[in-house]
């Protein structure tokens, strides 16, 4: 326990009260490097010090932060230069991506341990900074975003190698955000704190321990939600379709504060949305959509996983990450309101009307071909600006694409399966749960690549193609109906998507590039898509096309044998 100016006068009393209640060794530091009195009782209290505990005097200004930090450094790995005793993530990560297969596999689970530690301090510190940050540096919040998503890319690469490690509690790192600030109160504020349910030991009336006094301060320094945090005013409501399930009703109407780019953003939950609640700024009167993503404890240990914390955590970064574009649902800001023993993120986003199965069940089950070919661009392009930030959308549900009441544009709003470039197959696979039917070829586990943008490209036309054919995403891909063909419009979208829809990714055009052909898509000739798209497809789209007429024309010719049948019974009872 290092105690500042511990041989002045008080100091000197703190330093031996320190030594009595935790019986820890002391480091004392003094600008003089002396006691501050030489008197008998000055030097009576030091040399009953050094009989309790080992004492260690330093000759420190901590006004000086390079020699404070010098000290702390030396306090934590005593003999060796500051320049060594320090470990960077970057070059941990280097070292293991160029190691991994030479390393031992015991050294890869300790490094797999350490970097689980390192990911998760990394989690709580953005955490904390939302919490306790008004304005936030976005800077300082992209750069740990892209250390925490290295950190991941390395512990999916060596769990891929020897499995998954549990914790053993042998590597614990401590730090992180420093509190805004914390006081000491007196004995009535103790007695406050132990009536709140935190039980300290009982003292003598008008005192408090040290350690009482230092529980108090760990209580107050503790950062507090925004919002009301009373746990018995909760109630539970199940949404299905999403990845939240509960809502404190209790907060309609309360206002809460999103700390934005901006600036600071005051909102009134006033009632229910497509997608969570509804909200209105208190100051300009904007609209909002509020979006609640929640991590439950485990029924086994009462507390919340690692997996569920990364999960919401990882969900929330990318959808605020993905910034501001007309084809995806813009998060506004981020707030933490912790619902009971679950850790929930509440997402400030732009208001949006409806989802894709809403709409299509608004139309009657089906959409005209020219509405879907316009649709699928849309959704294109926004899947190219999270390509040029370096994120995998990796969704294909028709819950996720949302339609917003401003503009009227489709959008992208389900982040619960992206993840940050480069992410491994099996990482992805691990992280989403996806079906093999949902998952494109390269993800489906016969290989381990990387996955590349073209995922995307994929998992869309599988979308529109779905909605196309009225059918679930991840079905045969040939479910739509010979007489539907017939139509044009329909038949040259049917074969843009069977190119979109490539075995290979490089096959396939980027999201950009399928941006631009769905927007000619019902006016480009076929022979030209046939011409640009690969073989395989080439030949797999012919033979389906003539199947559909074979079966085409074998219904008509059933169709006229009927005819005929029925006009000769007809003539025979006359």
């Amino acid at each position: 326990m290092m105690v500042t100016g511990g041989l002045g006068g008080l100091g000197l009393i703190a330093s031996f009260h320190c030594a009595a209640e935790f019986d820890n060794p002391i480091i004392t530091t003094s600008r003089s490097g002396r006691l501050g009195s030489g008197g008998a009782s000055a030097m009576n209290m030091f040399e009953a010090l050094k009989e309790m505990v080992p004492v260690y005097n330093v000759r420190l200004n901590v006004a000086n932060a390079q020699d404070t930090a010098d000290v702390f450094a030396w306090v934590s790995r005593p003999g060796m230069p500051p320049e060594d005793s320090k470990i960077l993530i970057d070059d941990v990560v280097y070292q293991v991506r160029y190691k991994i297969h030479s390393l031992p596999d015991e050294a890869l689970r300790r490094i797999q341990e350490f970097l689980l530690e390192v990911k998760e301090k990394l989690l709580q510190i953005m955490k904390d900074m939302r919490q306790q940050e008004t304005k936030i540096d976005q800077s300082t919040m992209a750069d740990l975003s892209e250390k925490e998503a290295a950190v991941s890319h390395a512990i999916g690469m060596i769990r891929a190698k020897v499995g998954a490690v549990p914790r053993s509690g042998q590597c614990r790192l401590l730090g992180g955000v420093p509190s805004q600030g914390y006081g000491v109160p007196d004995a009535d504020a103790l007695a406050t704190v132990v009536s709140e349910g935190s039980p300290l030991p009982s003292q003598a009336p008008g005192r408090a321990s040290v350690p009482d006094l230092m529980e108090v301060e760990r209580l107050s320094s503790l950062p507090k939600p925004i919002g009301p945090t009373t746990s018995d005013r909760y109630r539970l409501h199940a949404m299905s379709g999403d990845s939240w399930t509960e809502t404190p009703w209790s907060w309609f109407g309360s206002e809460l504060r999103f700390g934005t780019s901006e600036g600071s953003i005051r909102v009134r939950e006033e009632s229910r949305g497509p997608r969570g609640s509804r909200a209105r700024c208190s100051v300009s009167g904007s609209e909002y959509d509020l979006r609640r993503l929640v991590a439950r404890p485990t029924t086994v240990s009462g507390h919340v996983s690692l997996e569920a914390l990364e999960s919401v955590q990882r969900e929330a970064e990318l959808s605020e990450r993905a910034g501001k574009h007309p084809n995806i649902v813009r998060c506004h800001g981020i707030l933490v309101q912790n619902v009971g023993a679950a850790h929930c993120q509440l997402l400030l986003c732009e208001p949006c009307a409806s989802d894709l199965s809403q709409h299509v069940a608004s139309k009657g089950g089906t959409l005209l071909a020219g509405e879907l070919a316009d649709l699928g661009q849309q959704l294109a392009m926004g899947l190219s600006h999270l390509h040029s930030l370096g994120m995998l959308y990796g969704s294909l549900a028709a819950s996720g694409a949302l339609r917003g009441s401003l503009d009227g544009l489709w959008k992208l709003g389900d982040f619960s399966r992206a993840a940050a470039l480069p992410v491994a197959a099996s990482e992805w696979r691990s992280r989403s749960g996806a079906k093999p039917c949902e998952a494109p070829p390269e993800a489906r586990g016969s290989t381990d690549d990387a996955l590349k943008p073209e995922a995307d490209v994929w998992l869309l036309a599988s979308l529109v193609l779905a909605t196309l054919c009225a059918a679930k995403p991840g079905d045969a891909f040939f479910a739509l109906a010979p007489e539907r063909l017939l139509d044009s419009a329909v038949a040259r979208l049917w074969l843009l998507l069977q190119w979109l829809l490539a075995e290979a990714p490089e096959g396939r055009p980027s999201a950009s590039e399928a941006a631009a052909l769905l927007g000619t898509a019902t006016l480009t000739p076929p022979q030209e898509l046939l011409f640009e798209m690969p073989s395989r497809e080439r030949r797999r789209c012919c033979g389906a096309a003539l199947a559909a007429a074979r079966q085409r024309a074998a219904e008509a010719a059933a169709a006229e044998e009927r005819q005929s049948s029925e006009s000769i019974e007809g003539d025979t009872k006359h």
